[in-house]
């Protein structure tokens, strides 16, 4: 089935970002956004308007695409395992919850702090399905680990809001480290996940009696 992208004009916010060789920045410069690597005190809402709570089940949708598309599980190619994250039309699931770095504070998950991202589903693969991205083909795909806040990971995102009108409306970053910029996720033509310019726009759906 074709999925269908309506015109959106991505929402980007300007900060700094510390000195790194030229060539390294020209390359990535398309894909970043610069954040101070603070996180803000507002909680992300789903599609009910209800902060999104750690540890507890939602669908990641995908608004901007016709058919109720819905962020999945696809095998890459050519290999069973690990399997990527993709774009998929309805049913929804998998689910997936959210686990903040931070120790302490309230249950709520907060717009652009650190977290980690994991779908709760079997698969046959001896990988985990934590959210990683691959940094040499751009594709986030899964089999990640928790790490310390002090150490750079390509299992670490943060959600962005993404300015639409009356709408709980995010947008997913890769932020591996805290001294560099973050990078902008969207999905292609071979609808998968990947550092890309086009952003994908997510809100959240909450499962009903589901948590972890």
């Amino acid at each position: 089935k074709k999925l269908i992208y309506p015109s959106f004009t991505p929402h980007v916010m300007a900060s700094h970002t510390p000195r790194r060789p030229l060539l390294l920045l020209l390359l990535l410069l398309p894909y970043l956004v610069f954040f101070t690597g603070a996180a803000s005190d507002t909680p992300v809402l789903d599609s009910d308007g209800k902060p999104v709570l750690r540890g507890v089940l939602y669908y990641v949708l995908a608004p901007q695409v016709r058919g109720l598309a819905n962020l999945g599980l696809s095998p890459p190619n050519g290999s069973s395992c690990p399997p990527n994250v993709y774009i998929k039309p309805f049913p929804f699931g998998p689910a997936a919850v959210f686990f903040p770095e931070r120790s302490q504070g309230n249950s709520f998950i907060l717009v652009e702090e650190d977290l980690s991202v994991i779908f709760v589903a079997p698969t046959p693969c001896s990988d985990s399905t934590q959210w990683r991205l691959d940094e040499k083909t751009g594709v986030v795909t899964t089999g990640g680990k928790l790490s310390p806040s002090s150490e750079a990971s390509y299992s670490r995102f943060r959600l962005a809001r993404y300015e639409f009108p009356n709408r709980n409306f995010y947008q997913f970053l890769s932020c591996p480290a805290k001294d560099l910029a973050c990078s902008t996720l969207g999905v292609t033509t071979e609808q998968l996940l990947r550092r890309t310019t086009e952003v994908l726009v997510v809100s959240f759906m909450k499962v009903k009696e589901g948590s972890v």
